[in-house]
Parts: C-alpha cells; sequence; structure tokens
C-alpha cells in the first residue's frame, strides 16, 4: 500500500520534507544492512523465502492503482508480511531492492527513486521493530496480546505510509494537510487496511502452511485487478465528465476554459468557509462541473451576440436541471448534483430552478453563485465587453443579501484583494490552469 506522490514543483518545504525522508531512510538502512558480515552469506534455500517477497514487492510496484492526487500499491502486504515472518535486516532489504528496480524500470528520476526507497525501508522497519519489541511471535493470534501487537503493527505502518506522502501533497498543492488526507484516503481507507490485513494473513500461512502461499498469491492477484479496476473506472468516469464540460467549454469561444477558474476560486473559498475536506472536494468537483448541462443547450442560446428573449431564457434555465440529471446518475456525484442544480439560486429565492433561499441553498452552490458570476462579468461575451474588476467588485457587493450569500461573497472579496485575483490575466489564468490539467503530452525521441 505504499503511497507515491504525482510529480509536480516542489515549494521549498516541501523540499526539506522531501530530503528529511531521505535521509531518514539512508540512516534506517545504513544502521540495518551496514553491521551484516556479507562475506558469511551462502546461496542457500533460505533466501527462497525474502526472494519471493522481493519479486512479489517488484510487481506491486511495477502496476501501482491511481487513486487521485496519489498512487498506492498492493506491496503494503508483501511488507507487512515480511515485517512479520524475517528478521533483521530482510524486511529492509525486500523494501529497498524492489523499491529502486521498480523506478529504474519506470524510468523515473533518481530523486524520485531515492525517496520511494527511503519511505519503504522507513515503513518496513518501523512495522517489524513494533512486532519484534511487542511480540515476536504475536502472529499465532491465540492470545489478546498477539491480536493487540499484530493490530499495532498494522496501524504503524499505515501511519508511516500515508501521511508523510499526504504531507508532500499538502506542501504541493499548498491544502491543508488534513484536506489531503480525507479527500484522497476517505472512500479507501477500509480497502487500505483491507491490504494490510492480507498481509497479516500471508505471514500466518507462511509461518504456518506456507505451501498454500501459492493459492494466496493467486488471490493477491486477483484483489489487485479488483482494486485497479475500480480505481480506473473511477478515474475514466471523471475524466468523462470533465471532457463534456470541456466540450461545453469549447463551443463558446468566450467563455472557453471558464469552468477550470471557477473550480480554482471555489476552492480558495470553499477551503475558507468548510470544515470538512472531503466536502470541499465535492464543492471544487461541482463548480468545475457546473456547467455541463449546457451539453443540452443549443449553440443559437449559447453563442447568441445580444440579450436572450424570454422564450430563449426559459431554455437555458434548464441547464441546472439536465447538469444534476447527468451527476445524479453516479453514485459518487450525488451530492454534487445536488450544488449543480442549486448553482443559480439567489439568496432572496430570485433564482431558479425552485426559488430555493438562504440556507436552503446548499453552502457549495452558494459558493459557486459568487465565483461564476465574478468570473462572468470579468471575461468577454458577444454581447459586452468583460468589466474591469473594480466594476465587478461593485457588483458583488450590490448583490450581497440579495443575489449572494453574505458570507461567502466576503470571503471571496477579501481574497480578491488578498491574493490580487483580479490583478491576473483572465485568458493567461484560465491556459495556466489547463495547462496543470491537461499536459501536452512529451515529445518521444527519435
Amino acid at each position: 500500500m505504499a503511497l507515491v506522490q504525482r510529480s509536480a514543483p516542489l515549494p521549498a518545504a516541501g523540499r526539506l520534507v522531501f530530503w528529511g525522508r531521505v535521509a531518514v531512510g539512508l540512516a534506517i538502512a545504513s544502521w540495518v544492512l551496514l553491521p551484516v558480515d556479507y562475506g558469511q552469506l551462502r546461496l542457500s534455500w533460505s533466501w527462497f523465502g525474502p526472494v519471493l517477497f522481493m519479486v512479489c514487492k517488484l510487481l506491486a510496484d511495477l502496476f501501482p492503482i491511481k487513486l487521485r492526487d496519489l498512487e498506492f500499491t498492493v506491496a503494503g502486504a508483501v511488507l507487512v508480511a515480511a515485517a512479520i515472518v524475517f528478521p533483521e535486516p530482510v524486511p529492509v532489504l525486500v523494501a529497498i531492492v524492489p523499491s529502486v528496480a521498480a523506478d529504474l524500470l519506470r524510468h523515473k528520476s533518481w530523486d524520485r527513486a531515492a525517496v520511494n526507497a527511503a519511505s519503504d525501508a522507513t515503513t518496513a522497519f518501523v512495522a517489524q521493530l513494533v512486532y519484534s519489541t511487542l511480540d515476536p511471535h504475536a502472529i499465532a493470534l491465540n492470545s489478546g496480546q498477539g491480536v493487540a501487537s499484530v493490530t499495532a503493527v498494522v496501524l504503524a505502518y499505515y501511519f508511516f505510509s500515508t501521511l508523510p506522502p499526504a504531507l508532500m501533497v499538502s506542501l504541493m498543492k499548498r491544502q491543508p494537510l488534513l484536506h489531503v488526507l480525507r479527500a484522497n484516503m476517505y472512500s479507501a481507507y477500509m480497502d487500505l487496511v483491507g491490504l494490510l490485513l492480507f498481509g497479516v494473513l500471508t505471514a500466518y500461512i507462511w509461518t504456518y502452511a506456507p505451501r498454500l502461499t501459492i493459492i494466496l498469491v493467486s488471490l493477491g492477484v486477483i484483489i489487485y485487478k479488483v482494486f485497479e479496476l475500480a480505481g480506473r473506472l473511477n478515474v475514466e468516469t471523471v475524466q468523462a465528465l470533465q471532457t463534456i464540460v470541456d466540450v461545453v467549454d469549447e463551443r463558446d469561444r468566450y467563455t472557453y476554459n471558464h469552468s477550470l477558474l471557477v473550480a480554482e476560486y471555489s476552492r480558495l473559498v470553499a477551503e475558507r468557509l468548510v470544515n470538512d475536506p472531503q466536502k470541499v472536494e465535492t464543492i471544487v468537483r461541482a463548480a468545475y462541473l457546473h456547467d455541463i448541462g449546457k451539453i443540452g443547450i443549443a449553440d443559437e442560446e449559447l453563442n447568441k451576440p445580444g440579450p436572450l428573449s424570454t422564450q430563449e431564457y426559459e431554455l437555458m434555465k434548464r441547464h441546472p436541471a439536465i447538469g444534476a440529471r447527468i451527476l445524479a446518475s453516479y453514485s459518487q456525484f450525488s451530492e454534487g448534483a445536488g450544488i449543480v442544480l442549486a448553482h443559480q439560486e439567489r439568496w432572496d429565492g430570485s433564482g431558479y430552478p425552485k426559488g430555493l433561499r438562504g440556507d436552503e441553498i446548499p453552502i457549495g452552490a452558494r459558493i459557486i453563485a459568487v465565483v461564476d458570476a465574478y468570473v462572468a462579468m470579468t471575461t468577454n461575451r458577444p454581447y459586452r465587453r468583460a468589466l474591469s474588476r473594480d466594476q465587478a467588485v461593485d457588483e458583488l457587493r450590490q448583490g450581497i443579501g440579495t443575489h449572494f450569500d453574505p458570507v461567502a461573497c466576503a470571503i471571496f472579496l477579501k481574497l480578491l484583494f488578498e491574493r490580487r485575483l483580479g490583478d491576473r490575466d483572465q485568458v493567461g489564468e484560465m491556459e495556466r490552469l489547463r495547462a496543470v490539467r491537461h499536459p501536452e503530452p512529451a515529445e518521444q525521441p527519435a
């Protein structure tokens, strides 16, 4: 279950943590491996077990499962089993050798290979230390103390394998650590703990019925394929919906990449207004998808170079309901569907489609309403030029308490001036965000 960060530039604090992890891992590896008298080692059947574990770990590292901003592998099960079954320095060897080999085969940079190997070495060492200190025979599971010791091993490994990479993502994206942990791990923590418990089962069978290990390896392959399929379906579903939004944006050259900027600004407001990191992530995703319902609106209405007629406006008002209906068909977007449905509601109840007012409107929809209005006002439209930042701010202030949630609007206005968001080139900012979300493929050498 080793977690790996996706590549991204590191700020100064991130680099400090990054190299701190490498230094800790290197110190542990040196302390465990250097005292070994390698001249006395002889090739024998006693190495079959460690080599088999290394092969399994290598395969796990070569085929990670994507999980939003992180990747995780089923290598955690291998390392937990190694920490229970083998004495020092074998667990650290099982951690380091396959990790380095996998990163070399995947052409990872040397610093990434170093931090991955160091992280695996640290978690394997901690798990083995906890196990040997509490009860080196706990795998028998014939007493309450044995069960408690094995539980402590699982918790120690889980903590040391999830916290450091989440901290790295937190520093890279400048988001609260709790938000990163909840956004990436909340929906999968039971799966990850399950993998570690599978590692405990592996250790038990290896100790008491080693011939059944081949069945266990086969089961591990099946479990991996289930995780891989579930992860791929989740990623592909998100990408498919985002592609629909991109198509909607591309139909209107005046609002191209509009949804990216709305999502980015909505994140900044939501992180200050909402305490639940998982809800923040839902709001950001809904903000990106808020105009998905415009896929059902004709180009004539979307690109009309003038005000809409009454009939055209009534047709345009259908887009929140269309978008909500699309999202509601996916279980992971059910809460976001309600936000998309309500993003055109107004604080005083004069919005649509339901005429909700005040706190009846979901907080995410209230945030998106403010941000969407600002981005729309500061973007060129077929029937008018973009307003300046000051003009858009005046419009937002006039809408406080009627169109907009006073708190959400106040937070956004504060952000505009604190972070000088309104001083940025709107088109350039949209293109920057699009480049981050859709990087150009690297050219392949001839």
